[in-house]
């Protein structure tokens, strides 16, 4: 299972999220942003189709 995860880059809560999705699933890669550019982060991710890749997608600690 493959999974994409958004989550804060400004302090270890976000960090946090991210080992633990490395922890639970096989396959992660993370995104680590600011709130408010959450949208324009997922939206690259819809632009050139990349989100089609995942099986699972969280955005956590935002």
């Amino acid at each position: 299972m493959k999974i994409l995860l958004f989550t804060h880059k400004s302090d270890i809560d976000g960090m946090g999220n991210a080992i633990l999705a490395k922890l639970a699933f096989d396959e992660v890669e993370y995104v680590l942003c600011e709130t408010f550019n959450l949208q324009n982060e997922i939206k690259k991710y819809y632009d050139d189709g990349r989100i089609y890749n995942y099986d699972m997608i969280f955005v956590t600690d935002l």
